[in-house]
């Protein structure tokens, strides 16, 4: 059997907690009904989902440790703002989950990431956006009900490549809720890990206080999902039927059982301040979410189409007409890709090819190499009362990643392909 780090060292799941539930309201099974009292490091992928194309805003984020490389989920909630868990970016000591005990360490190097839109891992860094920075909360290092973390990218994500997915900070979850699930995990046999699957219509169980019964580990600031699924990867959305954000998912019983998912909610005002971080750096205009607090529905151009979904958010186009097929409508594409049109195609996607991982093929100077003992500048903090998810944050400095990302990525795509047989 290996032991814990070794076999984190080779899941594509990267270090993920779970806990062993219990007592949570009627819909939970009792202490004695838990066949398996050992806590687990492991939250697997999505069980009985379908694979998805049609989700690009929610991201893989591929990991270089300093004892091997792994894989999470994350949602890009703004052009250059990805949020996640706080596990995918940090180390934490080995063994199970005792909330009030196991403390995260400090996060890796913004160098240690790679962040793609694409349905299945690639293995070509440049199918790659490179991060700048990492932001995890500051004060309590405890891993339950701290399980959030935001990757800041160097570059913005196109709308047209991916339109970001609305975090839910105006209304916390309510039990009987039913929400979707997407991560790229595996689908609880091993099998199929690196790829994108949505399951739908999964239910919320209880959230914060209410799920505190039974010495059950579930913080104010979390919330579970039911019905013996692993509702999506490591950090992966749960999507609420207008398709925003509720949670970030933590971890969960063993055999995907029970989901614990750390609750959009708690941390918006920490989010938000982030939000004002991430498009002062991408020179873009903040959206509502960040600096009014609201997450309703958005149709900026009063056509009809929900932002999330408009190919021409600022642009009236109620036909949704794309004549190239390149998921800018008509009515914002300022060229022609389709063959012999005379336009100049390249430009109009955005660059999501060019320089997206940056110097891949370089030196191979920062690679990541012993990330998890790297420190992170405690700088740049941005404030938030502790009441609603702890203050500030702590943020790391730049990287870029070098030739050795290659070497990982063909490690972590052949990990894939040998589960997928």
């Amino acid at each position: 059997m290996m032991n814990d780090k070794a076999r984190r060292a080779t899941s594509l799941l990267g270090a993920s907690a779970a806990a062993l539930l219990s007592g949570c309201g009627p819909d939970l099974p009792d202490a004695s009904e838990i066949t398996t009292p050992e806590l687990s490091r492991r939250s697997d992928g999505i069980r009985g989902g379908v694979e998805t194309e049609e989700h690009p805003a929610v991201v893989g984020i591929a990991i270089q440790h300093s004892f091997g490389i792994g894989a999470c989920t994350g949602s890009l909630i703004a052009p250059n703002m990805v949020l996640t868990a706080q596990h995918c970016v940090a180390d934490s000591p080995e063994g199970g989950v005792i909330c009030g005990e196991t403390a995260f360490e400090d996060p890796f190097i913004p160098s240690s990431f790679l962040v793609t839109t694409e349905p299945n891992l690639p293995f070509n860094p440049r199918d790659y956006y490179r991060v700048s920075e990492v932001h995890v909360p500051s004060g309590d290092k405890d891993l339950c009900g701290n399980d959030m973390a935001v990757l800041i990218l160097t570059e913005n994500i196109p709308h047209d490549v991916a339109f970001p997915i609305t975090p839910r900070v105006d209304s916390p979850v309510e039990a009987g809720e039913l929400f979707d699930a997407i991560g790229y995990g595996h689908t609880g046999d091993g099998s199929g890990a690196g790829t994108r699957r949505i399951i739908t219509d999964r239910e919320v169980i209880c959230e914060g206080q209410d799920c505190v019964r039974g010495g059950a580990p579930v913080t104010r600031k979390e919330w579970i999902g039911n019905d013996g699924t692993c509702e999506g990867d490591s950090g992966g959305p749960a999507l609420d039927k207008q398709g925003r954000v509720l949670g970030a998912l933590s971890r969960g019983g063993d055999g995907c059982t029970y989901p614990i998912y750390s609750a959009v909610y708690n941390w918006g005002d920490w989010l938000r301040g982030l939000g004002l971080v991430a498009a002062e750096k991408g020179g873009y205009e903040p959206a509502l979410w960040i600096t009014a607090g609201i997450s309703d529905d958005f149709d900026a151009d009063d056509d009809g189409v929900d932002d999330a979904f408009d190919n021409c958010p600022f642009d009236a186009n109620p036909e949704q007409e794309d004549v190239d097929e390149d998921r800018i409508g008509d009515a914002c594409d300022p060229t022609d890709d389709r063959e012999g049109a005379g336009g100049a195609g390249g430009e109009a996607m955005g660059g999501a090819g060019g320089e997206l991982a940056g110097g891949a093929g370089g030196a191979g100077g920062e690679v990541a190499g012993g990330a998890g003992g790297e420190g992170a500048d405690p700088g740049d903090m941005i404030g938030q009362d502790d009441s609603d998810g702890g203050g500030g944050s702590c943020s790391t400095q730049a990287g870029a990643p070098g030739a050795g990302w290659s070497l990982a990525l063909l490690a972590l795509i052949g990990l894939r392909r040998r589960k997928t047989r």
